[in-house]
């Protein structure tokens, strides 16, 4: 049941939703058009690929879907010639794994290291 009171409620809201609406268009014609925002390219970073090859765990594990299990497997597999011999030697790596790793990651063996002669003890 709408009273007098309540309809000149709903007249009043609905009039002044009106002249709210009306005033903001007015306002928003008289500005002009915003400006696109330039935009700069940022080029990525270079990345340093990870060596499968020669990796400690802490550097495999920052590799996507590559946890602690899973560095350990792949340094317990090592070498590797290629994607396909990696995916064969270390379980869990399949096409999909694969795919998000394959450019970050390189099959680098690691360098050698000279060997260090040995300190004379001293003759007492």
């Amino acid at each position: 049941m709408n009273t007098p009171k309540i309809r000149i409620q709903k007249l009043l809201a609905a009039l002044l939703t009106l002249a709210l609406g009306f005033g903001m268009t007015a306002h928003a014609e008289n500005k002009p058009a915003p400006k696109a925002p330039t935009q700069t390219v940022v080029k990525p970073a270079p990345v340093k690929l990870v060596s499968l090859n020669a990796a400690t765990l802490e550097e495999l594990m920052t590799l996507p879907h590559v946890g602690p299990k899973t560095a350990a497997l792949i340094v317990k597999n090592r070498p590797y010639a290629d994607g396909q011999e990696f995916q064969d030697k270390v379980m869990g790596i399949g096409p999909k794994t694969w795919a998000a790793l394959e450019k970050l990651v390189s099959f680098e063996l690691p360098k050698p290291v000279a060997p260090v002669k040995p300190i004379p003890a001293k003759k007492k």
